[in-house]
């Protein structure tokens, strides 16, 4: 832990400045400090500089990229940003401690292209004057106190590629407006008080490949649309909503996902067959939902999955034979349906197997005596899960 020397001001020709990831202080001392007009970045994220916005950069106007992120800095962002550094194009405040509102003036830098002022104090909502800022293409207001909801103007955004307003306290609907943003390929809206329905404008979102709600009370039926129209989608999480309907069978368009959590919904009818075409998944979470019918035999065309839950539904059947064939499955966990039958033989090829639940079902057939050998299961309370699941359903 030390000072920022001040003699590093005082380089007639230095441009590029980056004393990120130290243990640099000396607020106090920042009135030492000469302006840096040759310096257009800076770089002092990951520190330990407190109190207000630093005097010595807002009087070294060509900077155009300036990362101020992990640091304790705190009280309103000035007001005078656009005055004194107009050619900012990055901008990355986050993880500090400013608070207030986000500052009107903004609007005045033209050229910002990227945006982040998350995990900070701020408040006020989501200010509508950001729509107006064209050439945006990052907006990360993440772990704020903004509230309020998202204003359609956002829409306008058409340079928009990613947007991130987690854990905001939004109490809002998602604007069909957004639809508009023909560029955007990550959203995160996640763990707000969203209500409402997702619109179905949202398929115009053409490149969206990371799409995550999860964690408000978003309601209504998934458009079917959002899979035909997303053909980069890797990554779909709806989770811990109140989502109803069926699964569309669209979903099996969305052929490069990775991940597919539709956990902790209102989901009924039969998981459709159409899950089997989307053989890079890895990750693919239905449980705690109404789902009905039996389990797929195409899920072993899943040969990348590691986890697969199914839990708390109300399925029926028999374990399909080809969930042998799903050799990368590390969690199986399908506890508390109306499964019946006896455990296929093939599940003894799940080698990479380390959680296994079957419990509160009505299988009738004793465990395969090969279940188990070779798995790398060293965590004990997975162990003890599948001894528990093989008492169940003996």
């Amino acid at each position: 832990m030390g000072d920022i020397p001040h003699q590093l001001t005082r380089l007639p020709r230095i441009t590029h400045l980056d004393l990120g990831s130290n243990f640099l202080t000396n607020h106090k001392d920042y009135h030492r400090f000469s302006p840096m007009p040759t310096v257009t970045f800076l770089s002092l994220y990951l520190n330990y500089l407190d109190g207000s916005f630093p005097e010595f950069i807002l009087q070294s106007g060509n900077i155009t990229y300036l990362d101020l992120s992990q640091n304790t800095l705190s009280e309103p962002i000035p007001d005078s940003l656009p005055e004194n550094l107009p050619n900012l194009m990055y901008l990355n405040l986050s993880i500090n401690a400013f608070s207030g509102r986000i500052p009107a003036s903004l609007s005045k830098l033209g050229k910002l292209q990227d945006l982040r002022v998350g995990g900070n104090n701020l408040t006020g909502g989501i200010p509508e004057f950001l729509g107006s800022m064209s050439q945006l293409r990052v907006l990360v207001l993440y772990g704020n106190q903004l509230g309020g909801s998202i204003p359609p103007v956002l829409g306008r955004l058409k340079m928009l590629q990613h947007l991130d307003v987690k854990v905001a306290g939004l109490v809002s609907t998602i604007p069909p407006e957004l639809g508009n943003l023909g560029n955007v390929n990550f959203i995160d809206l996640s763990m707000n008080q969203l209500s409402g329905g997702l619109p179905p404008e949202l398929a115009g979102m053409r490149q969206m490949c990371e799409f995550g709600i999860s964690s408000n009370k978003l309601a209504g039926q998934i458009p079917p649309a959002l899979f035909t129209s997303w053909p980069e989608l890797i990554s779909f999480q709806v989770q811990n909503n109140s989502f109803s309907g069926k699964i569309p069978p669209e979903i099996g368009k969305a052929t490069k996902l990775i991940i597919l959590f539709l956990f902790s919904n209102n989901l009924v009818g039969h998981i459709p067959a159409e899950l089997g075409e989307l053989v890079r998944l890895n990750q693919l979470d239905l449980s705690v939902n109404s789902l009905t019918g039996s389990i797929p035999s195409s899920l072993g065309n899943l040969t990348q999955l590691t986890r697969l839950a199914l839990f708390f539904n109300r399925l029926t059947g028999v374990i399909p034979t080809e969930i042998g064939s799903m050799t990368a499955l590390q969690v199986l966990d399908v506890n508390t349906n109306s499964l019946e039958g006896e455990l296929p033989a093939t599940i003894t090829s799940l080698r990479n197997l380390q959680y296994l639940a079957l419990f509160d079902n009505n299988f009738n057939s004793t465990i395969p005596p090969d279940l188990g050998k070779g798995l790398s299961l060293t965590d004990a309370g997975f162990a003890q899960l599948l001894r528990r699941a093989a008492t169940e359903t003996v």
